[in-house]
């Protein structure tokens, strides 16, 4: 019976939240730099996840990338602590930027 206890308060490892391939081009600005950048918004995306920050930004990366976005406008970010869990909340506007900005003489 007791082999039975300890075996039901083992935890599962966490799961490795690997990028996607091409999400690590993915940036972080500010919404002046892009607007100058020629950038133009394509929508907000949310992402709330339990568990490290570094995980969340990479989550929020993958999905940007599959949505075609190549730049993040952070608007919001919370983290909220309960007892053991940890609940990261991030909202950031997507954005698709021209690939090379046209240069005067």
């Amino acid at each position: 019976a007791e082999a039975e206890a300890t075996s039901m308060l083992t935890v599962a490892p966490p799961v490795k939240i690997e990028p996607t391939p091409g999400s690590e081009t993915i940036r972080f600005t500010n919404y002046t730099g892009a607007s100058l950048g020629g950038c133009a918004t394509i929508g907000i995306i949310e992402l709330q996840h339990q568990g490290n920050m570094d995980d969340a930004i990479v989550l929020l990366k993958n999905e940007a990338f599959r949505l075609n976005s190549n730049l993040l406008v952070p608007t919001q970010m919370n983290n909220k602590k309960a007892g053991n869990a940890n609940t990261i909340t991030i909202e950031a506007r997507m954005l698709t930027c021209p690939l090379k900005l046209a240069r005067g003489n």
